[in-house]
């Protein structure tokens, strides 16, 4: 007997968090794959120009895909046997999360699952039964009551606090409504247009004001270029990884410019303004996956003038970028209202 559920991995919007990853693999395989990405995701740069999908200050904790996303944890300290569980729960059509494997299918005759894994495709993801159990036996081990004062007692609450609980199901809600979605698209362009550089004061025992800067929206590319900056002077020690973070604004413009086909698509604009809009943002995205190229290659050879055109054209490409949403959305604003769109 064999049963698989549906998933998606060949084009998944996110493969630079895997904590969102393996929740995406689930949405982009539903029909709302569309009307959730258009209207969810934005992006917040930290102070060591990390990039990651959040709001103000914060990454998104697990809670954020409750709207779409079903999830039942699962107590794993009681003795149940944990082959039963997975294929309990995929026969009731539920993805079962199990640390780092998201799986998502089995077959008993040949005695395997189906695993999608952190940063891998799953079809290279086959997982006999004995491994599965071992595993369990490990992972009870490091999340468990046992060798306390082998490791961090607090490892278990970090995770399902933010990440996700380390044994947990997911199912697609069947009641998710998708009419706010057009409304909370435009929210999100919205957000990316008006984006900020914030200054945010903490505390702490040993810097009772401690400045922390925070980017968000189109302003990311403001802590883009002091980045790069920063690589051209050396100064790379407490900076994040250039490539990755130029990775996360792309995927970030992917989604925009989804949210922008998006709301075209949902509220029937034809206009050649409207496609003009969504080309010119189209364009934009390309020249970012360009400065990816860029980064990675100077990361293999070191070459100072890649990082001086990747910083030469920030200014610029800000401002195309800014002013072909702003367009969109005097476009959408006033065909909404001609059209007397509910």
């Amino acid at each position: 007997m064999k049963k698989l559920l549906s998933i998606e991995y060949k084009h998944l919007v996110d493969v630079t968090e895997c904590w969102t990853l393996e929740k995406l693999s689930i949405i982009q395989a539903s029909p709302f794959s569309e009307d959730w990405l258009a209207s969810h995701l934005n992006i917040i740069m930290h102070s060591d120009y990390s990039v990651s999908f959040g709001d103000s200050y914060y990454k998104y904790s697990p809670a954020y895909f409750d709207d779409i996303l079903h999830a039942k944890v699962i107590d794993y300290f009681q003795n149940q046997n944990v082959l039963d569980i997975i294929i309990d729960n995929i026969n009731q059509g539920r993805y079962v999360k199990f640390f780092r494997w998201l799986i998502y299918g089995y077959n008993i005759d040949e005695k395997i699952v189906y695993v999608l894994f952190e940063k891998t495709t799953p079809e290279e993801n086959i997982i006999t039964f004995d491994e599965v159990e071992t595993r369990f036996r490990g992972f009870i081990k490091e999340f468990g009551k046992e060798d306390l004062s082998n490791r961090d007692i607090n490892a278990r609450l970090y995770v399902a606090k933010h990440f996700q609980y380390p044994f947990v199901t997911y199912a697609i809600r069947k009641d998710y409504s998708v009419d706010n979605c057009p409304y909370s698209a435009l929210t999100k362009i919205d957000r990316e247009i008006w984006g900020n550089r914030l200054q945010i004061t903490g505390w702490d025992d040993t810097n009772p004001e401690k400045v922390t800067m925070v980017y968000d929206g189109i302003a990311c590319l403001q802590g883009l270029k002091k980045q790069v900056f920063a690589y051209t002077m050396g100064d790379t020690a407490n900076v994040s990884r250039l490539a990755q973070t130029i990775k996360k604004l792309h995927e970030h413009r992917c989604l925009l410019l989804l949210s922008l086909n998006y709301i075209r698509k949902k509220w029937k604009i034809e206009l050649d303004s409207c496609d003009e809009c969504i080309k010119t943002y189209s364009a934009c995205c390309n020249i970012v996956e360009r400065w990816c190229l860029l980064a990675l290659k100077y990361e293999a050879i070191s070459e100072p003038r890649l990082l001086q055109k990747i910083h030469d054209a920030i200014d610029k490409q800000l401002e195309q970028e800014k002013h072909a949403l702003l367009e969109f959305r005097k476009i959408a604003y006033g065909w909404y209202n001609e059209q007397n769109l509910i």
